[in-house]
């Protein structure tokens, strides 16, 4: 997903510019622009039962105190912490991009982009942070795969299912995580298939269902009968070009937090879609998870017990108030590459659409970057065997010792 959210924008934006002559008729739907109204919505309507959660919050313990006394970051993380990321700037990194600050330093030569960390209270800390982005940028390498070969990178920023798939490169740990929903989905036209609602539909009804090559989600939902092997049309590049060039006769591999909206915006296209997200149908993969190098320690044990506090206040800050973060990460990408921006206008939607989605899970009553575990070591045995990879246990994958359970979301 993270190579396909890293170029995404650019086919809305020829989309958008190609086809705004024979879709300037008074039905068409122009892309959010950053001069209207904050509260001017763009038309995502999505079907209800596609956004469903349909497990019920995890039952926990009552909090037990912290595992690790708070205090300044520079006393136990040193000058700076450096975080590699598995993509460009995206709503699931909020609450990391967050802790910049308003103004951070970007290098667009080396796509990195660092300043003091803010804390959500607003204090600056002597530490700073370092986010480096991937995706296109490391020649579209795992973020795993990116530290193992640099010890510089302290932590990776990286989903469940590549900590499994690239431990025989680096064995790492999930220390928190930043999302509580994958928002791996596949998208559906409900005016060509207006039955299509879940994915035994989708099944039952043999539509194409084009996808990037030897995706992890697509991988998994082949092999455990979620979807038919003959229905699978692999060498997507992802992009909206070819879902909207076919005019919603085939399904697509997306995004549930942002080609609703993206999608809506492009003239030639200007419709709702229906995004059945991948965890509706037993895909338990997070995109957005902390992992910390198993074999060497290159961040102690005491920094992460400072850090992922910081990370965990983040994340509620951050799905109570995105705008300005999103302003930041807009500014961010932007200067990245040009040619692949994202405005604030969408982040804020896509935004909102991860909190409707349980991306952001804010009914859930565990703290926030706990990575829930209840029944995830079947779906690790069911991950390995799509993969092809050996199978990892909750144990061996999770380290939970650094989240503190009294932080509220």
């Amino acid at each position: 997903m993270g190579r396909r959210r890293a170029r995404v924008v650019v086919a809305a934006i020829a989309l958008a510019v190609g086809t705004a002559a024979c879709a300037g008729g008074s039905d068409a739907v122009p892309p959010p622009s950053d001069s209207g109204p904050a509260t001017t919505p763009v038309p995502v309507p999505v079907a209800t039962d596609a956004f469903s959660v349909t497990s019920e919050p995890p039952v926990t313990d009552p909090p037990a105190a912290a595992s690790f006394a708070d205090g300044p970051l520079a006393d136990v993380c040193g000058d700076s912490v450096v975080i590699q990321a598995s993509d460009f700037p995206e709503v699931g990194l909020g609450p990391l991009y967050a802790l910049l600050g308003p103004s951070p330093v970007v290098d667009p030569v080396r796509n990195a982009v660092s300043a003091p960390l803010v804390r959500a209270d607003g204090v600056v800390e002597a530490t700073t942070l370092e986010i480096r982005s991937g995706g296109p940028t490391v020649g579209f390498q795992s973020a795993v795969a990116v530290m193992a070969d640099d010890d510089t990178i302290d932590l990776a920023l990286d989903s469940l299912a590549v900590a499994v798939r690239d431990r025989s490169i680096l064995e790492t740990h999930a220390v928190v995580t930043l999302t509580d929903r994958s928002s791996d989905a596949v998208i559906v036209d409900p005016g060509t298939h207006p039955d299509v609602t879940d994915y035994a539909a989708l099944r039952t009804e043999g539509i194409e269902v084009r996808h990037i090559t030897d995706a992890p989600v697509i991988r998994f939902l082949a092999a455990t009968g979620v979807l038919s092997s003959e229905q699978l049309v692999g060498g997507s590049d992802g992009l909206p070009a070819s879902f909207v060039e076919a005019d919603g006769v085939v399904a697509q591999q997306g995004d549930l937090t942002i080609d609703p909206v993206l999608l809506a915006s492009i003239p030639r296209w200007a419709r709702p879609v229906v995004a059945l997200p991948a965890s509706d149908a037993g895909w338990r993969s997070l995109d957005d998870v902390l992992l910390a190098d198993a074999v060497t320690e290159r961040v102690s044990d005491e920094c992460l017990g400072r850090l992922v506090r910081v990370i965990q206040q983040s994340i509620t800050a951050y799905a109570t108030d995105p705008e300005a973060t999103n302003v930041v990460m807009s500014d961010v990408r932007g200067q990245f590459d040009p040619l692949e921006p994202l405005t604030p206008t969408l982040f804020d939607f896509a935004t909102e659409l991860a909190i409707e989605g349980a991306v952001f899970d804010l009914a859930r009553t565990d703290a926030p970057g706990t990575v829930d575990t209840v029944g995830l070591d079947s779906f690790l045995v069911d991950l390995a065997a799509a993969l092809e990879v050996g199978v990892v246990s909750v144990d061996d994958l999770v380290d939970d010792r650094f989240v503190d359970p009294t932080v509220s979301r």
